[in-house]
């Protein structure tokens, strides 16, 4: 039926596969794997605490472009105080927050001068800006600064087994099968130290 059609339903089946699959390692990539010692990039009960915005960037009528850039500033002092001064700032950085949140990097200083992601990159020059919705999570919204590496070692790896793995194909009387699998261990932290976060 779908050869009459002109429809690829091979195709089509073979990319919904995959995003499948991609989908449930990046969610390992955040979590880790339920009921086991193994967590992700948000859950990871060694990280140090969280500290607390000034206000609320997204729901709070007090929040300017000058209390949201002050609250990256905290986090980047209590990434120095964790590290005892070893982190430059142009250090390679990553800036990970939900899309609401990096939405929020776009207001305007009260001077109409510049944004608060232009402000950050100014100051920041080897900073780099990621989302994921994970990172709006049932205790509010959560950003973490983290350094991609120092003096050789990487910060934290997303760990996997095998990204896709195509199996045998597998003939009937008239269709063919074909199982695809992957496998992951969520995220290593090799330094969390090195790691602060936000989470309000």
């Amino acid at each position: 039926i779908a050869g009459l059609a002109q429809i690829d339903w091979a195709s089509q089946q073979q990319a919904a596969n995959a995003l499948t699959l991609l989908k449930a390692l990046n969610n390992l990539y955040f979590y880790g794997i339920a009921n086991l010692e193994n967590y992700g990039l948000i859950n990871d009960p060694y990280l140090p605490a969280s500290i607390t915005p000034t206000y609320s960037w997204l729901t709070s009528a007090s929040t300017t472009a000058n209390t949201i850039y002050q609250d990256i500033v905290r986090l980047w002092t209590l990434l120095q105080a964790q590290t005892n001064g070893v982190v430059q700032e142009d250090a390679k950085l990553v800036l990970a927050m939900s899309p609401q949140n990096r939405a929020a990097l776009k207001q305007i200083t009260q001077y109409n001068t510049n944004s608060v992601e232009v402000l950050i990159k100014e100051n920041f020059p080897n900073i780099r800006i990621e989302t994921g919705v994970q990172y709006n999570t049932p205790a509010g919204q959560l950003v973490q600064m983290f350094v991609e590496e120092l003096e050789g070692q990487r910060t934290v790896e997303c760990a996997f087994s095998s990204k896709m793995m195509a199996h045998m194909m597998t003939t009937g009387s008239s269709s063919w099968r074909q199982k695809r699998s992957s496998g992951g261990w969520g995220a290593i932290w090799y330094r969390r130290y090195l790691c602060a976060s936000m989470l309000g």
